[in-house]
């Protein structure tokens, strides 16, 4: 992705976020797959520190969905 391209898809990252937590919720599993989504647009414009978090949020909503033992975790 080139910079403008990063911001682009963070947006539409951003709206697939608000419409899945509307339908499934904080924690499921999806919302983690968007959110690792959106970290890597942060993580293309060296934005390390919000993607970080995100990443981190990310394992935490798959580690509690499936547990730290499952192949999707780590």
């Amino acid at each position: 992705l080139e910079l403008d391209e990063a911001a682009e898809a963070r947006a539409c990252f951003t709206k697939s976020y608000q419409i899945a937590v509307g339908a499934l919720g904080e924690k499921h599993p999806q919302i983690a797959t968007i959110l690792n989504n959106v970290a890597g647009t942060f993580m293309r414009e060296s934005k390390y520190g919000i993607a970080e978090a995100l990443y981190n949020r990310s394992a935490q909503i798959t580690a509690s969905a499936v547990g730290e033992n499952h192949p999707s975790f780590a």
